[in-house]
């Protein structure tokens, strides 16, 4: 039996690597995601892309997984994609946004700038049965 998503309630803890990182914040009361911010500043050139480093790390326990994913009013904006990611409780490195520059125009990303947001799930772990 599956919890309901209203009982969900992960323990996920955020931990900087360095002094650079900020730690993620919600919009709002009512936002799903955690923003995630540059803990650099950064130069994409056009039709490149970079993994752009938060320098946090995230604890997350079994049974749940962190999304990242792109912050909305941000890449409707600018000729720019997020790559949508999967975290796991075995990912302990450095939390990374990987942004492609489609402009024609140099990207620039200031320290400190919102590159994303993360959202915690839980996941039904099973095991599949192979066979012929």
């Amino acid at each position: 039996m599956a919890s309901s998503p209203a009982a969900f309630s992960p323990s996920h803890r955020f931990g900087r690597i360095t002094t650079q990182a900020y730690f993620p914040t919600r919009r709002s009361e009512d936002a799903q995601g955690y923003d995630l911010r540059s803990a650099y500043d950064v130069l994409i050139h056009p039709g490149d892309w970079d993994i752009i480093l938060t320098d946090l790390w995230v604890f997350l326990p079994a049974g749940c997984v962190g999304i990242i994913s792109p912050c909305t009013d941000w890449s409707r904006e600018d000729a720019l994609n997020v790559q949508t990611c999967i975290v796991d409780a075995q990912h302990t490195s450095n939390l990374g946004v990987k942004i492609f520059n489609y402009d024609v125009n140099l990207l620039e990303i200031p320290r400190g700038a919102r590159i994303g947001q993360i959202t915690f799930h839980p996941v039904l772990q099973y095991n599949p049965i192979c066979g012929r």
